[in-house]
């Protein structure tokens, strides 16, 4: 539901339902950073995302390659897949 349906401020809608228990809590799992995911992280993003499977060998292969790493060893998703954009325009 809205607060646009029933004609009112979220504020007021929010003070409409509070101390309802929550249905669907937020589950205790670590949110993810996109400038800072682990090779599995982005693994399980991209196979997500796409229509095939990508595993974190075929990430470590394309970072041995010259991807993009952080510091500690994470992968910051947009430059990785900017990376990737490059690369295939090379083999054209």
């Amino acid at each position: 539901m809205s607060y646009l349906d029933v004609q009112t401020t979220s504020t007021r809608l929010r003070e409409h339902f509070a101390g309802i228990q929550q249905v669907f809590p937020m589950p205790d799992e670590r949110r993810i950073n996109p400038q800072r995911l682990t090779l599995a992280e982005l693994a399980r993003a991209l196979s997500n995302a796409g229509s095939r499977l990508i595993t974190p060998e075929q990430i470590e292969a394309d970072l041995a390659a010259g991807a993009p790493r952080n510091a500690d060893g994470t992968v910051n998703i947009l430059f990785y897949i900017a990376w990737l954009a490059r690369e295939s325009g090379n083999g054209r």
